[in-house]
């Protein structure tokens, strides 16, 4: 399986996981610059949940049950981003969508379209102020 990071902005990275032609995951990474909730801990612990300095919410879209070895592909990928961070609390939240992810890339209006089909299937506030910076590492 292979990856393409689609923008990274100050807040949300984005990547589009395949397989040959076709796209199998979507990834929307959020740093929420705050600890998480209670009610997040408790989903996993049965004692009480003591949040970490910071909570990055990371959101998978599939249109299909993933294999084993392509879960393990996306889990080891999450893991290995923040591995290093001392001080997070992270989970991966699986979402089913109908279809494939489409957009007329890499032109402005179709990078835009992109964004708000993403804020639609993650219920995410991306924010992309200007679709050229696409071109840029960060993108703003």
């Amino acid at each position: 399986m292979k990856f393409s990071r689609y923008f990274i902005t100050e807040q949300n990275e984005f990547y589009i996981f395949t397989k040959g032609l076709e796209d199998v995951v979507y990834l929307l990474i959020t740093d929420t610059f705050s600890k998480a909730d209670k009610s997040f801990g408790l989903k996993f612990f049965d004692t009480d949940f003591e949040p970490n300095d910071n909570h990055i919410k990371v959101q998978a879209a599939t249109f299909r049950d993933l294999t084993d070895e392509e879960d393990a592909f996306i889990n080891n990928f999450v893991e290995g981003l923040f591995s290093f961070k001392p001080s997070i609390d992270i989970f991966i939240d699986y979402l089913r969508i109908e279809d494939e992810l489409s957009f007329d890339y890499p032109t402005d209006s179709g990078f835009e379209d992109m964004v708000k089909k993403i804020n639609l299937i993650f219920k995410s506030s991306v924010i992309m102020k200007e679709p050229r910076t696409m071109n840029n590492l960060i993108q703003k």
